[in-house]
């Protein structure tokens, strides 16, 4: 397994598997991601804000981690300090063997290594399980609000970058 920056040979990967995703969802009538998310997505962040889990070669995920404040919902939260996840996504046949927490480990360490001092992400208060592995990845829910694109409660939450998190990055960096 590996955790990259995505390039731009990369869009087509990170297209498809958003695609997958969608299809998935609208299979099982979920309504939360749609089609054309990816390229709104792909135009408000740069391509190396994009981060792709790889397994055998394969992309089977990627997260946005990024400095942007897209829905400008975290303005009496957030600092200088912080960086936002988007998406989450995860091949569907890889769903449930931890690579979502492996995404989220990544992220808190990458945070940490780049001196940010809080990750902040929205998830809506109805996905239970999603919710559970923010909590158990040391999320915590700060504000409870229905955001503009959304017609339902969503959570803010926040992972506040630990000590231990801090030292694993400083550790990474003296091996580099």
């Amino acid at each position: 397994m590996n955790i990259r920056k995505a390039k731009y040979t990369d869009i087509n990967d990170i297209v498809n598997l958003h695609t997958s995703i969608v299809d998935w969802m609208s299979k099982t009538n979920l309504k939360q991601w749609y089609y054309n998310d990816i390229y709104r997505l792909l135009t408000i962040f740069q391509i190396n804000e994009f981060f792709l889990l790889e397994h055998d070669k394969d992309i089977i995920g990627f997260v946005i981690i990024s400095q942007k404040d897209i829905n400008s919902c975290w303005t009496n939260f957030a600092t200088n300090k912080t960086l936002y996840l988007y998406k989450l996504a995860i091949k569907r046949e890889y769903a449930k063997l931890g690579y979502s927490q492996e995404l989220l480990n990544f992220s808190k360490k990458y945070g940490a290594s780049m001196g940010y001092e809080r990750i902040c992400l929205l998830c809506l208060k109805r996905k239970n399980k999603l919710v559970k592995l923010y909590i158990n990845s040391n999320f915590y829910c700060i504000h409870e609000s229905i955001i503009q694109l959304e017609n339902e409660p969503s959570l803010f939450m926040i992972c506040n970058l630990d000590k231990k998190e801090k030292m694993y990055a400083n550790e990474k960096k003296k091996n580099l």
